[in-house]
């Protein structure tokens, strides 16, 4: 079974945590593989497939430390 077709079979439910967690370790956990942004890619085209909205946000939170 390819990924394509691992990622058909999920429930959406799982589809959307698994997108949650693949994005996390990319964008967040900084331990990930080319696979793992492979399979992002192709998880959130599932997504989209299904009628769901995908919108990804990257967030930089900076404030000024009071010493």
């Amino acid at each position: 079974m390819d990924m394509k077709e691992y990622l058909q079979k999920m429930s959406d439910r799982e589809l959307r945590d698994e997108a949650r967690n693949l994005h996390h370790s990319i964008n967040e956990g900084e331990c990930f593989g080319v696979k793992d942004v492979t399979l992002l890619e192709l998880a959130l085209r599932e997504l989209e497939r299904r009628g769901f909205e995908v919108e990804e946000k990257l967030r930089l939170t900076i404030k000024k430390r009071t010493d």
